[in-house]
């Protein structure tokens, strides 16, 4: 390769260094402070022997930076080169490199076994190794280990005199342990090591991971099954006394689970339309793990449909309906499109459900005042409107429960 063409790769690899890693070595710095900054100053995470360890990763991490790719841009970026003027320099830098990224490499292990140990859940004795001051200890004696392992380094790293240049240059002095560090140091400890160990742990932890959680799932929802049929007996004892025909139900959750569990929609509905005697069951789904309507009778219901669908004919029809609950433009929109529906309908019409809209005439002017409009202004909520309502009066509608209670 002629001269010119080497100075030019040299100028090119040079403006490389320059212009790329120095922002590399930046983003670095300010990386590793921030996450040392969070993983310390947070009592969660104080506590937490994971985070203590990846702490100390990040300070090593940050170490590593200062000492190998700052030098490393001041030689290949700008041309200085300080361990030509000290033999002190040359001998700790080099040291300082292997150990402090062995460290870091060797806590990022840790914490990934301390992973492992605590999500655990057939060993849970295992689980007790998972403490701050445990691994205090632990990074104490890893600390040590790596330390003394880089001693060679000081040992036999030096400054030689280089015959074609006449520079001074920090290389190995013995052959031996150039040897050691090119078939066994930088091929097994280094890289091998403890990219087998994080590797492996890892995938165990996730391991881990996976068997907890259907596990724990199936606890969860046998709890939140009780809950519920709790929560259907209270309801009925409050309504057996109105000795109900018919119950509308908006928001009626809709889940489908495996045949291992009793969870589910249909027998919770089947449940309290034995606890208020109606017979008759049905349920409408939004759509799939999704809330819905529901409809119980004591009457045997003629037809049933939902999602578009309504019948027709001379018999009663009722509609559960669920207006939107954020705007009135939006449920004037959907009150209009649900009356095409019932406009071809014949016979009696029951709408029931949550149309989210307000009628002024069921308040006094102070009681909409203070309950409604100011709670409403305070929690910076939509602002009552009636607009709905009127609509449905328009279309000559008539308020059953205000004409009831009278």
């Amino acid at each position: 390769m002629s001269t010119p063409t080497i100075s030019t790769v040299a100028y090119i690899s040079q403006q490389i260094v320059r212009y790329f890693g120095i922002p590399i070595f930046v983003a670095g710095v300010i990386g590793a402070i921030l996450s040392t900054t969070v993983l310390f100053s947070l009592q969660t995470f104080r506590q937490n022997s994971c985070a203590f360890y990846l702490a100390l990763m990040s300070i090593f991490d940050l170490s590593e930076l200062i000492t190998s790719l700052l030098s490393f841009i001041m030689i290949n970026g700008f041309g200085i080169d300080w361990t030509q003027n000290s033999i002190v320099y040359c001998k700790v830098r080099l040291y300082s490199i292997q150990v402090f990224g062995l460290i870091a490499k060797n806590y990022l292990c840790l914490a990934t076994i301390d992973q492992f140990l605590a999500t655990t859940t057939t060993r849970p004795q295992w689980q007790q190794w998972c403490t701050v001051k445990l691994a205090r200890r632990l990074c104490l004696a890893c600390g040590l280990l790596w330390a003394i392992v880089g001693i060679p380094f000081i040992i036999y790293y030096d400054l030689i005199k280089s015959s074609l240049t006449g520079k001074l240059t920090c290389v190995i002095t013995s052959n031996n342990f150039l040897q050691y560090y090119n078939t066994f140091h930088s091929m097994f400890v280094q890289s091998c090591l403890f990219v087998i160990t994080t590797g492996i742990f890892g995938l165990l932890a996730y391991r881990n991971i996976q068997q907890s959680s259907h596990q724990v799932l199936p606890i969860i929802r046998r709890g939140l099954a009780k809950q519920l049929t709790s929560n259907f007996h209270g309801l009925a004892q409050l309504l057996t006394p109105l000795s109900l025909d018919v119950l509308a139900l908006q928001e009626a959750l809709h889940i489908t689970e495996s045949s291992d569990t009793t969870f589910n929609t249909h027998s919770d509905l089947n449940l309290l339309s034995k606890l208020l005697q109606l017979r008759y069951v049905t349920f409408g789904a939004a759509a799939r793990d999704a809330f819905g309507n529901a409809l119980l009778s004591q009457y045997q219901m003629l037809a049933i449909q939902c999602e578009d669908q309504f019948s027709k004919g001379n018999d009663a029809t009722i509609y559960v309906i669920h207006l939107d609950h954020m705007k009135e433009q939006f449920r004037l929109t959907q009150i209009n499109e649900f009356e095409k529906h019932v406009q071809d309908s014949d016979g009696f019409q029951l709408v029931v459900g949550d149309f989210n809209s307000l009628t002024f005439d069921d308040y006094s002017d102070e009681y909409f005042d203070t309950n409604i409009r100011k709670i409403r202004d305070q929690n910076s909520w939509e602002t009552p409107y009636n607009l709905v309502i009127n609509e449905m009066k328009e279309n000559v509608y008539r308020d059953c429960w205000r004409e009831m209670n009278k």
